[in-house]
């Protein structure tokens, strides 16, 4: 399975090869290339950003950390399957 950079490399690529062949074409100016790029990849990174950073993904990639709790709201707790995470109902946190 390949990682995020890939993706997102061969994406970016596919996308500028793209534009810049409606530009060769006739269908776009060149100028517009650049804007039609910056629009399409800030919006697909802006919903990239939306779902990696999601309030689920986030205590899910701070369970994997060796030796730790993680205290979060009991629906996400519930949700996820790690023995390390639980409800703020289920532990009281306190100071040492």
């Amino acid at each position: 399975m390949p990682n995020w950079t890939q993706i997102s490399g061969g994406v970016d690529r596919i996308i500028l090869v793209g534009l810049t062949w409606l530009a060769s074409k006739g269908y776009i100016t060149t100028a517009d290339v650049a804007n039609y790029a910056t629009l399409i990849l800030g919006i697909a990174g802006a919903g990239y950003a939306f779902w990696v950073n999601r309030n689920t993904n986030l205590v899910n990639r701070a369970s994997t950390v060796p030796d730790t709790i993680v205290v979060t709201t009991t629906d996400i707790a519930t949700a996820l399957p790690q023995s390390n995470v639980v409800s703020i109902d289920d532990k009281k946190v306190v100071s040492k």
